[in-house]
């Protein structure tokens, strides 16, 4: 907040507990609940209105009278802050008692402490008279301050309170130091631990949003803005709360690339490379305008002639479609990233690549369970793996490639998190290889794996055991000592659990 704010005045009636500077214990100042005669292991429930002026914890303990101590532990502890909260408590009270004493010298400074709307019920019964202060009575209530006898409290009526921050805000350039100190302890200390093993380094992850424009844009469209916090933009952003931290809220859209990029490079080998990875790039509801965004983005980024990114992560979460209209469209729009990034002139890299299977002629539609799927859309998907790498290695230049990263090795769990059930990986759940296995070997020009389409010599086979790809790899017909898979034998499939 600004150096200059105050908040409006806030006009309350309620009790005000004036603790004194911690002399000798943490019971120097205390104030009671009232509430008469209870039994041990009677059930309370306890609500409260509570503030201090300082941030402080106050435990409890009961009583008999005020002052005649019986026990440590009474309804726990109680968290003040210095705005208004509602604390609800409930449990049992270990020993029987007259009152509830709370211990106001927990925190050493010297504070107040204020309450209002306060319930205390014992066995379901309220046990508070004029708990909402409106009233005279305060029967209910006493306290003692610094180590003095027991008094009967004062209710505070308008009471005036400005909040007054304990610390004077950063200015711009504060903070914006502060933070390249933090990024320059994290990477720095990041690259130290990895011993110079650090080639390749996501710098940046998910840094464009998924809407919006910023008017700035030479691809005569105009980019997507970065991500923000809803904080940092009152529109709120489709995909994070407003409780996420961007570095780019408090240091600019530039400068906290420009930044990471620098201590990257300072910190990093020598020959470090430094993606910028983001999803949806393959968008085919927008024409690919985010990855078009993200790419002159890092012209931006690049324009002040220092920082260098040397490449582009593609996630390529996708869904292989029953559908040949919807999937002929998304074919061609993953065409179209790859071409741009190729033109970008920069290093490509497919970062997180997984697929589901979308049955019907919805675009949004629920993928299908892995359970369900049959082998000819296990197939389908093999021909969709196939036909994306071999669009990878057509389009971009040997000189750019950097490989392409499965996201998951096998089908998800049904209680994953991510895509759960979901034909997403190349080995089933039991590391059994898919014809989507055989589909990206395809699509790297190997030799078919998969189980289909395998073609063996029948008088060869009768001669030993071959894998998939057609090689002998024992004589005989015993399969016992052979690792788990899919063989052949006698010109028939075999599995080996």
């Amino acid at each position: 907040m600004p150096r200059n704010f105050s908040p409006a005045p806030e006009d309350r009636r309620c009790l005000k507990v004036e603790a004194t500077e911690r002399v000798d214990e943490v019971w120097d100042n205390q104030f009671w609940l009232v509430p008469g005669s209870f039994s041990a292991n009677s059930k309370f429930e306890f609500t409260a209105d509570v503030r201090a002026d300082k941030a402080a914890t106050v435990s409890t303990q009961i009583h008999n009278d005020p002052s005649n101590y019986v026990h440590y532990e009474a309804l726990g502890n109680i968290p003040f802050t210095t705005e208004w909260k509602t604390i609800k408590l409930s449990g049992t009270l270990s020993k029987a008692g007259k009152s509830i004493a709370f211990n106001m010298s927990d925190l050493a400074d010297a504070n107040n402490y204020y309450f209002d709307n306060v319930s205390l019920k014992i066995n379901g019964v309220e046990k508070i008279k004029n708990g909402d202060l409106e009233g005279t009575d305060v029967s209910s209530f006493k306290v003692k301050t610094n180590r003095g006898g027991v008094e009967t409290p004062v209710i505070c009526e308008h009471l005036s309170y400005v909040y007054v921050p304990s610390t004077i805000p950063l200015t711009q350039q504060e903070r914006h130091d502060t933070l390249v100190y933090a990024m320059d302890k994290w990477i720095s200390g990041m690259m130290k631990a990895c011993g110079g093993k650090v080639k390749a380094w996501d710098l940046v992850n998910e840094a464009i949003s998924g809407g919006g424009n910023d008017g700035e844009g030479n691809d005569g469209e105009g980019n997507y803005p970065l991500q923000h916090s809803e904080g940092y933009n009152p529109n709120g952003t489709w995909d994070v709360g407003g409780d996420a931290f961007y570095w780019q809220d408090y240091m600019g859209d530039l400068e906290y690339v420009r930044q990471a990029a620098r201590l990257a490079r300072k910190y990093g080998p020598e020959d470090i490379k430094l993606f910028i990875n983001d999803y949806n790039l393959e968008s085919d509801w927008d024409d690919n305008k985010k990855v078009k965004s993200l790419i002159n983005w890092i012209k931006k980024w690049e324009a002040d002639g220092v920082t260098k990114i040397d490449g582009i992560g593609t996630q390529m979460h996708i869904s292989c479609h029953e559908s040949e209209t919807i999937l002929n469209n998304i074919k061609k729009h993953i065409t179209n990233m790859f071409q741009l990034m190729a033109n970008s002139g920069k290093l490509v890299r497919v970062s997180e690549f997984d697929m589901g299977y979308v049955r019907g002629n919805d675009r949004w539609g629920s993928s299908a369970k892995t359970a369900d799927l049959t082998e000819d859309e296990h197939k389908r998907m093999a021909d969709f793996y196939e036909w994306i790498v071999k669009e990878y290695l057509r389009i971009i230049p040997a000189d750019q490639q950097w490989g392409i990263c499965h996201w998951c090795p096998t089908d998800a769990p049904s209680n994953s998190g991510w895509r759960g059930g979901e034909p997403v990986g190349i080995w089933d759940i039991n590391y059994y290889r898919k014809h989507a296995y055989a589909g990206f070997v395809r699509g790297f020009g190997g030799v078919v794996t998969g189980i289909d389409d395998v073609k063996v010599d029948e008088s060869s086979a009768k001669k030993g055991i071959f894998d998939l790809s057609g090689r002998r790899i024992a004589d005989g017909t015993d399969i016992s000592t052979l690792p788990a898979g899919f063989y052949i034998m006698n010109g028939k499939k075999v599995v080996k659990k």
